[in-house]
């Protein structure tokens, strides 16, 4: 089955990061503007927005967050990538959702106001001591912070 009619069908993201990586390297190959249409960690998607090329915004009727593509991925601080709530490439609303925030100048530019040290407060707040904890993902958000 082909990449079009895989995501009209709305299906699935497979289990298997490698596989999410795939599928969106073949999509931005297929279409760069192409936006996900398929479930969500969350759900089905209700609403998705591009925010900037290979970064989307995604609602469900539950919850949401940020869908990054492997091509985006690839600048986000590798002690970032993953966290109880976020993997894949999928960003949660909550908390996570400002790592990406933080790493890309262009998905900054769609939130105007946007705070670099409350994004970090934020961060810290919601994720409690692991954050202040593990001394790579804390340094690596105050570099992005500071040189914003």
């Amino acid at each position: 089955m082909d990449l079009r009619a895989r995501s009209a069908k709305r299906e699935a993201l497979p289990s298997d990061p490698s596989a999410v990586s795939a599928y969106f390297a073949a999509l931005e190959r297929e279409n760069p503007s192409h936006a996900p249409r398929f479930s969500s960690p969350w759900g089905s998607p209700q609403d998705v927005r591009e925010l900037a090329p290979g970064v989307w915004l995604v609602s469900t009727a539950r919850h949401g967050g940020m869908a990054l593509s492997p091509s985006r991925m690839q600048f986000v601080p590798d002690c970032l990538r993953e966290t109880p709530y976020s993997k894949g490439g999928w960003f949660e609303e909550d908390a996570d959702v400002y790592i990406p925030m933080l790493v890309f100048a262009d998905v900054r530019a769609s939130f105007p106001g946007f705070d670099p040290a409350l994004a970090l407060r934020a961060l810290e707040y919601l994720k409690g001591d692991s954050l202040s904890n593990i001394r790579k993902p804390r340094e690596a958000l105050e570099a992005l912070a500071r040189g914003l």
